[in-house]
């Protein structure tokens, strides 16, 4: 039984997508890994500091299908170590000669964290097609309902009139600059992270400097001015992007919410017959979506939280907030 309603298999379509679900499954996590090594073989080949012929088997050879993932899995139970089993997994489809080449100058966190930015960028590009197909239904509602009259209402109580679509209008105005926000921002927090043992980038000497920048190149990267394992800003910038756009949709199934009510019965989420309002009173017509919409919210906010709690780092290397 899965311990959050995202990942049950009986609840996940609720509370999540197919696509969404498949940028964050164990075979995306292992892809991601191995086209971290592989950017990383080609930057150094470039830069001499391993052989050319080495960084093209690793690149050959790094196809997440072709990974063991019970022998990783109990690996890493084995090793509590997040990544070494997945190492010595691809080592082992590679030549001794081109297997030694494989993480060569990198330390755990720097492909750790490359390949969560690889994920997030990808979870990015889908939210975003989603936000914008949301902001073209609530404009066409906005300019469908432009002069519908309806009450407007503050402090919860009848003010003067509004228009149905004047209320679309916000949202969509709203969700315009959530979308803005994280096109923008997206620059900034989808970075490589490449350091070394302790971020220093010591071990590949002078050479250091250019294989970080090719490494982000390779992977279509920001290059970071300096390392980052101890500085989490980005992620807290990605996970409070996130929740902002989040809560715009929260209001907006609370606002459905309270306008659903009997009482009042001015809108109504979508229906369509199957759909099961009450198992004990048949003819109620709940809002269960928009409920299932923020409890969703909920999870979000709070690993906003999250984010910013790991921006709080000891010295140069913080396992506890990766």
């Amino acid at each position: 039984m899965a311990s959050s309603l995202i990942n049950s298999e009986l609840f996940k379509d609720q509370y999540s997508t197919k696509e969404m679900r498949a940028v964050f499954s164990g075979r995306a996590q292992i892809q991601s890994w191995l086209d971290c090594w592989v950017a990383l073989a080609k930057a150094e080949a470039k830069n001499g500091v391993i052989p050319e012929s080495a960084a093209e088997e690793i690149a050959q050879k790094a196809h997440a299908e072709d990974i063991d993932m019970d022998y990783v899995r109990e690996g890493f139970k084995k090793t509590s170590h997040p990544l070494m089993p997945q190492i010595r997994a691809f080592t082992q489809l590679c030549s001794p000669e081109a297997g030694g080449y494989i993480h060569w100058g990198a330390t755990t966190q720097d492909i750790t964290d490359t390949r969560m930015i690889l994920q997030l960028r990808n979870a990015q590009d889908i939210l975003e097609k989603q936000l914008e197909h949301l902001l073209n239904q609530v404009l066409d509602k906005a300019e469908k309902y432009k002069a519908l009259p309806e009450a407007g209402r503050t402090h919860a109580q009848h003010a003067v009139p509004i228009t149905l679509g004047y209320k679309f209008a916000i949202w969509a105005d709203e969700l315009g600059r959530d979308l803005e926000r994280l096109q923008h921002d997206r620059k900034t927090y989808f970075a490589g992270n490449f350091g070394g043992a302790a971020g220093t980038l010591a071990s590949l000497f002078d050479k250091g400097i250019a294989v970080r920048n090719d490494f982000c190149k390779n992977l279509g990267l920001a290059i970071p001015t300096i390392t980052w394992h101890v500085s989490r800003d980005r992620l807290a910038n990605f996970s409070s992007d996130i929740a902002i756009a989040a809560s715009t949709i929260g209001k907006m199934a609370n606002e459905i919410i309270n306008l659903q009510r009997t009482e009042i019965e001015e809108v109504e989420e979508g229906f369509q017959m199957g759909k099961v309002g009450s198992s004990t009173m048949p003819q109620k017509r709940n809002p269960m979506i928009c409920e299932n919409i923020y409890a969703n919210v909920r999870l979000v906010k709070n690993n906003a939280n999250l984010g910013l709690e790991a921006m709080v780092q000891e010295h140069e290397r913080d396992m506890s907030f990766w």
